[in-house]
C-alpha cells in the first residue's frame, strides 16, 4: 500500500456549511505546492473525502485555495495531495506528483544526475 504525506488543520473551515472561504490553515505545509490538487477528507482517520481544492498559494502554513468551499471542515481534518494521474493510468498513483518529483531530485547527488541523462 502507498502511504501518501498528510497533514491537518488545525483550525476549522468555514461556518455553516453556506458562507464561502478560501483559505485553510494546516498542521505542516511544507511537502505542498502552488497549482498541487488536494484532497481533504473527515479526520482522524481520513476516509470520507470532503473536499477537492487546488492551492493557489501557500503563506507558512496557510494554504489559499484557487478556488472557494463552503463545507465545513473541523479541527483534525485530513489534507493529502490528490494521486498524480498518468497518461493510460487513471488513479494509478504510478506518477509522482510535482512535489514528490522535487524531493526525489534534491536526495540525488549532481554527479549522478548526469546517468539519467537521454
Amino acid at each position: 500500500m502507498l502511504e501518501l504525506p498528510s497533514t491537518t488543520l488545525t483550525v476549522q473551515a468555514g461556518t455553516d456549511g453556506v458562507a464561502t472561504y478560501n483559505s485553510i490553515t494546516v498542521a505542516d505545509a511544507s511537502f505542498l505546492r502552488a497549482e498541487q490538487t488536494i484532497n481533504l477528507y473527515s479526520g482522524p482517520d481520513g476516509l470520507a473525502r470532503l473536499s477537492t481544492q487546488v492551492i493557489a498559494s501557500i503563506a507558512g502554513n496557510v494554504i489559499t485555495y484557487q478556488g472557494t468551499s463552503a463545507v465545513v471542515m473541523p479541527i483534525g481534518t485530513v489534507v493529502r495531495p490528490a494521486e498524480a494521474i498518468g497518461e493510460n493510468t487513471p488513479a494509478s498513483m504510478v506518477h509522482p506528483q510535482p512535489v514528490m518529483i522535487d524531493r526525489i531530485v534534491s536526495g540525488i547527488a549532481q554527479s549522478e544526475k548526469t546517468k539519467f541523462a537521454i
